[in-house]
């Protein structure tokens, strides 16, 4: 993958941020946390495509990212703890229907998400 998918996969990031903010305003949290979620997923992706590092599956995209941006300490480790806390929660709300999850998850989701897409386009955007 060259530089434009790299910079795809940022702005998909962003448009799933962009979502999570309209479902959380319209209380959607649930999906608001799985929108939150795929903004992450989706910048993870594209710093892991940035070192043309490619995964099938979420668990190997987070495997990848510790292996290849936290422990190089390319990112510190606040940020290593986003992508599986955020995965946790929308697991949670997409597969376990007796369990809630509320607006202040839903805030959270989105504040980690704005955390992790921001430190993944600074570092695309001075690596481009």
């Amino acid at each position: 993958m060259g530089k434009e998918e790299v910079l795809l996969l940022v702005a998909r990031a962003s448009g799933c941020l962009d979502e999570a903010q309209v479902l959380y305003d319209a209380h959607l949290y649930i999906g608001s946390i799985n929108r939150a979620y795929y903004s992450i997923f989706n910048a993870l992706q594209a710093a892991l495509q940035s070192k043309d590092i490619m995964v099938k599956t979420h668990q190997g995209a987070h495997v990848q990212f510790y292996q290849h941006f936290i422990k190089t300490g390319i990112f510190g480790e606040g940020i290593k703890v986003i992508p599986q806390k955020v995965e946790d929660m929308r697991l949670k709300g997409d597969y376990e229907p007796d369990h809630q999850l509320y607006e202040e998850d839903a805030r959270t989701a989105i504040l980690l998400a704005k955390q992790f897409y921001d430190a993944i386009k600074s570092y695309v955007d001075a690596k481009n």
